[in-house]
């Protein structure tokens, strides 16, 4: 459980950290998807990932009870700046810690001992083959190779974590 211990040093700004363990792990199971708590008034954890680039943020979902329950999407991580910290917390970022909030985990019974989920892309809005618009925002309408859905077990460490 040492895992889960919050690290700061009253001698520094608080910075964010990713926690070793991811809540999603990757195929490779190199990369995974992280679970953020802000220190912020009125904004819930989110849920962030380095899996890969994607336009639109993958899904994820939860079975419980034989029921698919939403759960959020999960953005990429941004940036490091040169301090070496994500930037997250500050004034600009509302969207981004709103967009990516976890919803309904109030419905993970508390006597489970894990949870099914599935992480996928939603179909692009721009599909392949589809002219690319030209002019200077042309870059949002570029579109990546959607994400591979991801289906596994939340359990041990992770599934505390999110509780």
């Amino acid at each position: 459980m040492d895992q889960w211990d919050v690290v700061s040093d009253p001698f520094e700004r608080p910075k964010v950290y990713r926690h070793k363990v991811p809540l999603i792990k990757s195929p490779n199971g190199s990369n995974g998807v992280y679970l953020f708590v802000v220190e912020k008034r009125g904004v819930a954890p989110i849920a962030l990932h380095d899996m890969g680039e994607d336009i639109v943020p993958p899904e994820l979902r939860f079975l419980v009870e034989n029921e698919p329950v939403e759960i959020g999407t999960v953005g990429k991580i941004p940036k490091r700046n040169a301090e070496n910290y994500l930037n997250l917390a500050g004034e600009g970022n509302e969207w981004t810690l709103h967009r990516h909030a976890m919803l309904n985990l109030n419905k993970v019974p508390k006597s489970a001992t894990s949870i099914p989920f599935r992480l996928k892309s939603p179909e692009p809005s721009n599909p392949p083959g589809a002219p690319v618009p030209k002019g200077p925002n042309y870059s949002l309408f570029i579109t990546a190779a959607p994400m591979a859905t991801v289906r596994g077990v939340i359990e041990g460490p992770a599934l505390l974590g999110l509780r």
